[in-house]
């Protein structure tokens, strides 16, 4: 590989020609007598322009019975100079000159072609010609450039475009100093301008979208580019001028706009986005840039009649009811002039991302889209990426607007830095876990303090849970009194989370419930007041716990925790510790199902559930037969939790009965009450029946686990 280094001039003006022919010198560097070159070349590239979009261009020319390849790159340019990348191969004379790039003798630009291109064939783009005055310019002995004065073609008939170009192509003699010194005489002396293109951009630029065969089917191409950090007020007009192009506002609009995803992100998962533009008065449903459904409403949740909610359920039966982000664009269109530019548009996307109902500091983001044909839109891509940094945008505007903002995704998987290997030691197994449940209580911190849907307590709650087990489970290895602070503080903001989830559960099901027993009204409504009371003040006393200092603090204190990694490898430590938990299940299995109490069958829920959360905390230790383990705790921890639910609204009603007034209890209440301590009872009689069923396949779990603990022993 070599890299060309030259300066380039357009030769304009009558005149300008015959003058460069008569030099003799340029400054105090001398210009020898040279030759005459006729050269024809043909420019070549798959249907889909891979080597243009890549940067590339690819020249076939005839040379003396030899076909010549060359490979050059897109020139990065200061002032005339310019520099490229430049492969050649040599394709013999008893070779097909249409060879394809894997019949090329072996050579780097063999491997850069194909490498680009894979197994696409290559067709021609276009011809040109030039007739060549090439002079050597010298400084004494020293051969510092060659100079070349160049007529050039491109096109047939009345088609036909021609222009001048000065090339100084510095020799292996010469420096950068002396084409420096070169540069500055021409444009002194001769009044020259560079060129702020290449021959194939000139060409390119000259045959124009018709002329260069396009593919068919693809007339017009959308690249969406996204630009560095440093550009973000918008297109860099003076960049781009000194690239040669130039750029023309056509229109600008702007908007606000608010992002609405459910709880667990069903639409986000499916590459859906829920949006409500305040410019327009509308709800949109878009699948990446396009629309799917539109539809006017207000901007506080999603139209219920007609289209746009078919449309919705067609993705989720749950509504989108969480705003997760909120944004303002200010989109500008441009018309963009210069090389290969054909027509192009542009539009800058000037967004700037806030967090709903938080004192967010705003975060923004440039984005170009470029429309045009293939062969303009890709080579002016790549040239903002190239010159200016851009990039194409492979992440979608909602995972790179959450990620400016430091946020989750709604329903976002754990990450994998968080997630045990085989490979850990106890101590980076650990530090892994506990930092993974701080990420899952972060992630859902801000729904539950807004309230925003019930399922964030819930799940900001199972987090605290699996946090409190993981410290008990690693609390040998954290430092005294760590593993007991983390616990006293786990368990408080658990006992307040349980609170209103609880509150959460029963309020869900008691209108049903209420159906039921045929409530009386005067018991509907101080039932739901009491309830909505009790709610409203048990989250006052979350929210304030989790904005205070003693959460944030137990937070850090999660994610800076873990032992160091001179400690044993982990699966050792994984079998061991899941033995000694279902040696305290083993104590169970012979209990007659009937015959155990209400706070005994909560505790056998407790065993399955920290079987369950450490059996997931070491997942990828399991092998295949893991995830059917995990799955056989999930039945009786459902039909456990089920009872434990009930047994908690029971407290609720009689807590509830204790605070009525007695002369406030008329007949309707006192038969509405009993009838719904009933309901809560004939739940907890089914869900032990159905206990008792399940409890005969308990000693199957248990052989079981022994089947995945062989599979764990083979992995050491």
């Amino acid at each position: 590989m070599s890299t060309e280094i030259e300066a380039k001039f357009l030769v304009t003006g009558r005149g300008t020609a015959d003058r460069i022919r008569a030099l003799t010198h340029v400054g105090s560097y001398s210009l020898l007598e040279g030759r005459i070159d006729i050269v024809h070349d043909v420019y070549l590239d798959t249907s889909d322009r891979a080597l243009l979009s890549a940067g590339y261009a690819c020249r076939r020319r005839e040379r003396e019975g030899e076909f010549l390849i060359t490979i050059k790159s897109a020139a990065t340019q200061r002032g005339a100079v310019q520099r490229r990348e430049e492969l050649e191969v040599s394709i013999p004379s008893d070779s097909a000159p249409h060879a394809p790039p894997d019949a090329w003798p072996d050579s780097e630009a063999r491997e850069k072609v194909l490498g680009l291109v894979g197994e696409k064939s290559l067709e021609e783009m276009f011809r040109l010609s030039q007739t060549r005055s090439v002079r050597r310019v010298v400084d004494g002995e020293r051969h510092v450039a060659d100079c070349s004065l160049d007529e050039v073609r491109v096109g047939e008939g009345e088609s036909t475009h021609r222009w001048c170009e000065l090339e100084m192509e510095l020799a292996p003699g010469g420096t950068e100093v002396d084409l420096a010194a070169m540069s500055g005489w021409l444009r002194a002396t001769l009044g020259l301008h560079p060129s702020a293109g290449s021959k194939f951009e000139r060409a390119l630029d000259a045959m124009g979208p018709r002329r260069t065969a396009h593919p068919p089917a693809r007339q017009e191409e959308t690249i969406l580019l996204e630009a560095p950090k440093d550009i973000s007020g918008g297109l860099p007009f003076s960049a781009l001028g000194a690239m040669g192009y130039t750029a023309t506002l056509w229109r600008q609009q702007t908007d606000q706009l608010s992002f609405f995803d459910t709880h667990d992100g069903a639409f986000l998962k499916q590459g859906f986005t829920v949006v409500f533009s305040r410019t327009a008065g509308a709800w949109l449903l878009r699948k990446g840039e396009g629309v799917r459904a539109e539809q006017a409403g207000l901007p506080q949740s999603p139209p219920r009649e007609g289209a746009f909610p078919l449309a919705l359920r067609s993705v989720s039966a749950v509504f989108p009811s969480v705003p997760f982000l909120e944004a303002n664009l200010v989109e500008t269109e441009y018309r963009i002039g210069g090389f290969v530019a054909h027509l192009l548009r542009v539009r800058a996307q000037q967004w700037t991302f806030l967090v709903p109902l938080e004192e967010s500091g705003p975060r923004t983001l440039l984005r170009l889209v470029v429309i045009g044909p293939p062969t303009g839109c890709a080579y002016f891509s790549f040239l903002l990426q190239e010159r200016l940094g851009f990039r194409v945008s492979l992440v979608p505007l909602v995972e790179e607007a959450l990620s400016l903002q430091g946020l989750a995704a709604p329903g976002a998987p754990l990450p994998a830095e968080f997630r045990v290997t085989p490979d850990d030691t106890v101590g980076r197994a650990c530090r892994r876990i506990l930092c993974g449940e701080a990420w899952k209580m972060r992630a859902n911190f801000r729904g539950a303090i807004h309230d925003l849907d019930p399922e964030f307590v819930h799940d900001l709650r199972v987090a605290t849970r699996r946090a409190r087990s993981a410290v008990r489970l690693f609390s040998s290895l954290l430092e005294p009194g760590e593993g007991t602070a983390l616990a006293e503080d786990l368990g408080w903001i658990a006992r307040l989370l349980g609170a209103t989830r609880d509150l959460d559960v029963f309020m869900s099901r008691l209108e049903r419930q209420l159906d039921l027993v045929q409530a009386d009204p005067g018991f509907r409504e101080m039932a739901r007041d009491r309830l909505f009371a009790q709610r409203a003040g048990a989250l006052s006393v979350l929210v304030e716990a989790l904005r205070s200092e003693r959460f944030t603090l137990m937070l850090h204190r999660l994610e800076s925790s873990g032992a160091d990694e001179s400690t044993p490898p982990v699966r050792r430590f994984a079998r061991g510790r899941i033995d000694k938990a279902f040696n305290k299940l083993a104590l169970w299995i012979d209990r007659p199902p009937e015959g155990l109490t209400d706070s005994e069958l909560h505790r056998v829920r407790i065993l399955f559930k920290r079987l369950r959360y450490m059996c997931e905390f070491f997942r990828p230790l399991l092998g295949d037969d893991g995830g059917r383990l995990i799955g056989s705790f999930v039945g009786f921890q459902d039909c456990l939790g089920v009872h434990q639910d009930a047994t908690a609204a029971l407290h609720m009603l009689s807590g509830f009965l204790v605070e009525v007034p007695t002369g406030s209890r008329s007949e309707g209440f006192l038969l509405s009450m009993g009838a719904m301590l009933q309901v809560q009872r004939d739940i907890q009689r089914a869900q032990r029946a159905r206990f008792a069923r399940q409890w005969k396949s308990a000693p199957g779990i248990i052989d079981l686990w022994k089947g995945v603990r062989g599979a764990l022993r083979d992995t050491e």
